[in-house]
């Protein structure tokens, strides 16, 4: 949107429309209608700006959850490494298999 000076010095307020792969002008207003057709387009583009801002905060606000869950998911990951080598078993091929020849400490003899 913007003002624009015309033939014979005239200032008139017009709006850029894309119709398909065109972009045409549409004419809004001179004097008062141009006016206020301008600050009606202002307060739009500062609600747009708002929403925009809260939507990157939201945003912000769950990547700082998601790396946290990240970190936890992380640390038990390597706790369950840690006891599973602990308990006698070994990854193959991302599978927790446990050793051969090792003795099973949960028979009963």
């Amino acid at each position: 949107m913007a003002w624009e000076t015309r033939a014979r010095g005239g200032r008139y307020y017009y709006q850029k429309v894309r119709e398909g792969g065109r972009v045409r002008s549409v004419y809004l207003g001179s004097g008062l209608h141009g006016q206020f057709s301008a600050m009606m387009d202002a307060e739009g583009r500062k609600e747009k700006e708002a929403t925009r801002a809260a939507s990157r905060r939201e945003i912000k606000k769950q990547n700082q959850i998601d790396a946290r869950i990240d970190e936890i998911c992380a640390l038990i990951e390597k706790l369950v490494t840690a006891a599973s080598i602990a308990s006698g078993y070994r990854q193959h091929k991302r599978q927790w298999r446990r050793k051969r020849n090792e003795k099973d400490d949960s028979k009963v003899s």
